[in-house]
């Protein structure tokens, strides 16, 4: 096999960044992300919730931590509702489903048990790459992931480099947290100023937040007019 050495350079998502070197041949690396061991994963059709997944190269099918499976017919078809707890040793936080049943199948866990698991095919977001997926559902309570993902649903748009973790964008979003500090020095800077700050939100999707301050020169009698006649902006005091 051709082996081919890559010039480090930053690119966005789970691509090869600076100091990285990957044995593949340069086509496969230029079409496919290069994920971690573990990842985040969206289920857009699922809540659209995240999901700390083992990316398991060992199995061949993906599975997902389910309970209270309810099957019901919906256009001639069977889909299956359910619940999972998204976040590892979490039993309080709790998402729900639903996702058309397309098999059942026999599986062997690690643990050597064996069980006939219902299979639901639905999505993923991984690494900005939204993709079809098949999961079979069972309860994963004593196990350390909520989530498996196995080599058939990684195969064709993935590398994975075992040394690394969280390389895909949705794990790198989730790092950058914030402390909320950053709105109550909004609103003192804004007020300071006789300005306005008004907030729109859509779940799902994020919020806009919109400053609005005069340019009315400051210590002018035309200022003090206007200063003292605004009210608390729309966002709450922290």
């Amino acid at each position: 096999m051709t082996r081919s050495r890559l010039v480090p350079t930053p690119t966005p998502g789970g691509q090869p960044s600076a100091g990285d070197v990957d044995h593949y041949p340069g086509p496969l690396v230029a079409t496919k992300s290069t994920i971690g061991w573990r990842e985040w994963v969206r289920l857009p059709e699922l809540g659209g919730v995240l999901v700390k997944a083992k990316v398991d190269t060992g199995a061949r099918t993906s599975s997902l931590h389910a309970y209270d499976l309810a099957e019901r017919e919906r256009d001639g078809e069977t889909w299956i509702d359910f619940s999972f707890h998204p976040l590892q040793r979490d039993t309080a936080t709790v998402a729900s489903g639903s996702a058309r049943l397309v098999d059942r199948r026999r599986v062997t866990a690690s643990n050597g048990q064996s069980e006939i698991r219902p299979v639901v095919e639905t999505e993923i977001e991984l690494d900005e790459r939204r993709l079809p997926i098949e999961l079979t559902l069972t309860r994963r309570d004593e196990m350390g992931f909520r989530m498996l993902l196995g080599r058939r649903a990684m195969r064709e748009d993935f590398l994975i480099d075992p040394r690394r973790s969280y390389r895909g964008a949705e794990s790198k979003a989730r790092r950058i947290k914030g402390t909320g500090i950053g709105l109550a020095m909004v609103r003192q800077i804004v007020l300071a100023h006789a300005g306005e700050v008004s907030v729109t939100s859509e779940p799902g999707r994020g919020s806009c937040f919109t400053i609005d301050v005069p340019t009315i020169p400051r210590g002018t009698e035309t200022w003090r007019a206007y200063s003292s006649s605004k009210t608390n902006p729309a966002l709450p005091s922290a």
